[in-house]
């Protein structure tokens, strides 16, 4: 059995959500004005009406309005300012 497996066995048994041990996407919105995506890979495309983040599951873009990407740590972002679309592209 491999990491991998060991890991989602683990989840599944310790009743966690998928990805938390494994190297999955996980993103948490507050209300429209911010957004925290974890799995990020690198930046795609950044605008002030888009931003677009690639993961190792495939892209999230984030439209609307005065985005801005206020923090980036390691595979953490947090996308900020008017979101009025978030896509998933796998």
């Amino acid at each position: 059995m491999n990491r991998r497996e060991v890991c989602e066995r683990t989840e599944h048994a310790l009743g966690l959500p998928t990805g938390t041990l494994t190297s999955g996407v996980r993103l948490e919105i507050t209300d429209n004005r911010r957004a925290v995506i974890e799995g990020c890979k690198r930046i795609v495309t950044y605008e002030e009406d888009e931003i677009c983040v690639a993961t190792a599951a495939g892209c999230v873009r984030f439209r609307g309005r005065e985005l801005c990407m206020t923090a980036r740590a390691g595979e953490q972002a947090v996308v900020t300012g008017r979101l009025t679309c978030v896509e998933y592209e796998g």
